[in-house]
């Protein structure tokens, strides 16, 4: 039941795609989707900009975090382990 479930066509509200399959619904989301909200790939040295996946591509043109990730890196791990010798 849930194999014939699954092939159900539904339409995605984000994008408005329709025949996309009920099983596959969440690939969607998750990798093509050009409406669904992503954040930048230099959310982990703290870029705070997420949006539509797709303005990624222009938002990565003008990321400020991104050049400065080396750097960034660095200090958010110092800091990270400072903060572990102070609670101990």
């Amino acid at each position: 039941i849930l194999n014939i479930l699954d092939r159900i066509p539904v339409k995605c509200s984000q994008c408005n795609q329709i025949g996309i399959h009920r099983g596959n619904f969440s690939d969607h989301m998750l990798k093509v989707c050009p409406k669904a909200v992503v954040f930048c790939p230099a959310a982990d040295v703290k870029c705070p900009w997420s949006g539509p996946r797709d303005q990624l591509d222009s938002h990565r043109t003008t990321c400020n975090y991104e050049p400065l990730r080396s750097m960034l890196k660095k200090l958010l791990d110092t800091n990270e382990r400072l903060e572990r010798q102070v609670q101990s």
